[in-house]
C-alpha cells in the first residue's frame, strides 16, 4: 500500500509492484522483513535477505529485478533535499555517503533490525499527524535520529580511518562540491585541485586511500547521476540536456550515455516509459 505524506516523505509496502523508475530521482530506504530479493546496480548484482536494510542513492538506477514469492518490506523514499536539511554535518557523513553508492546493502544484527524498524514506524505515524504545529521541525528531528543510527550501524561494520583528519576534511569538500552539481560544468581534475589547494596528484591518492577510488571515478559517477535525473524529464529536449551538462554537442552527450548504459538517450527514456527498471 503506497502512502503519500507531508513534509516530501512517502511510504509503500508492496515492493514486487514499487515503481523504481519513478523513484530515481529520489533517496529510497528499504527494510526488507521477510523473504528476499536481489538487483543490479552499477553492474554489480546485490542480493537482499530478511533483515537487510537498502539505501538507493538518487541518480543511479537498479535493473534485473527478481523477487522470493514471500517478500515483505517498508519502503520509505523522499527527496535528497529532505536529508539535507535534516542530516548533521559531518566528515562520515559524505563518507557513508560513498560508501553506500558502491554497496547500498547493510547487513542488520537483531537488535539494529529492531532500531530501524521502530524508527521507520514512527516516522510513518508522526508524519501522519498533520494538524501538530510543529510538524516539520518533528518530522525532522526523527529522520535526523533515524540517520544518525544508521550511521552507527555503517561506522561499526565500515573500513576505519581517521574521520578528522585534514586529508579527511579536503575529501568532504571535493564530494560536496560534486553533490552541489559542480560536476555539470567541471570534469577536470585539475580545476577541483586548484579549488582545493593541492596538486591533482595529491587529490587523487586522498580519494584513493579514504574511498578507495581516484578522484576522476566520482567526476564520472556524479555526473553521470545527473545526466540520468535529466533524462527523466521526458519533455525535456535532449540538446537543452547536452548543454546544461556542458557537453559540447548532442552526439558527445549520447556518447557519453551510450558508454554509461550501452544506451542511446533515446533508448534511455524509452526503457523508463516501459516501466523498465536500469
Amino acid at each position: 500500500m503506497k502512502e503519500t505524506l507531508s513534509g516530501g516523505i512517502s511510504f509503500d509496502d508492496d515492493i514486487s509492484n514499487f515503481n523504481f523508475s519513478e523513484s530515481i530521482g529520489l533517496l529510497v530506504h528499504i527494510l526488507c522483513l521477510e523473504g528476499s530479493f536481489s538487483f543490479t546496480r552499477n553492474h554489480t548484482r546485490f542480493h537482499v535477505s530478511s533483515g537487510d536494510y537498502v539505501i538507493l542513492t538518487p541518480g543511479i538506477g537498479v535493473r534485473d529485478l527478481s523477487f522470493s514469492g514471500d517478500v515483505k518490506a517498508v519502503i520509505m523514499f523522499f527527496p535528497e533535499s529532505v536529508v539535507h536539511t535534516s542530516a548533521i554535518r559531518s566528515n562520515y557523513g559524505v563518507f557513508g555517503h560513498l560508501s553506500l553508492i558502491e554497496n547500498p546493502v547493510l547487513k542488520l544484527n537483531q537488535n539494529d533490525f529492531r532500531r530501524c524498524l521502530k524508527d521507520m514506524e514512527n516516522i510513518r505515524e508522526r508524519n501522519s499527524e498533520r494538524g501538530h504545529i510543529f510538524h516539520e521541525e518533528l518530522t525532522g528531528a526523527l529522520l535526523k535520529a533515524h540517520i544518525l543510527d544508521l550511521y552507527d550501524i555503517h561506522a561499526r561494520s565500515a573500513r576505519k580511518f581517521e574521520i578528522n583528519s585534514q586529508p579527511a576534511r579536503i575529501m568532504r569538500s571535493f564530494i560536496e562540491m560534486l553533490m552541489n552539481g559542480d560536476c555539470t560544468g567541471n570534469r577536470k581534475l585539475d580545476r577541483y585541485a586548484a579549488q582545493l589547494c593541492i596538486t591533482p596528484h595529491y587529490l587523487t591518492e586522498i580519494s584513493k586511500k579514504i574511498s578507495g577510488r581516484p578522484a576522476t571515478y566520482w567526476i564520472e559517477l556524479f555526473l553521470t547521476r545527473a545526466a540520468t535525473i535529466a533524462l527523466m524529464q521526458f519533455n525535456r529536449p535532449l540538446e537543452e540536456i547536452a548543454d546544461a551538462l556542458s557537453f559540447s554537442s548532442l552526439s558527445h552527450f549520447s556518447r557519453f550515455v551510450k558508454s554509461k548504459f550501452d544506451l542511446t538517450p533515446t533508448q534511455f527514456r524509452n526503457q523508463f516509459r516501459k516501466n523498465t527498471t536500469l
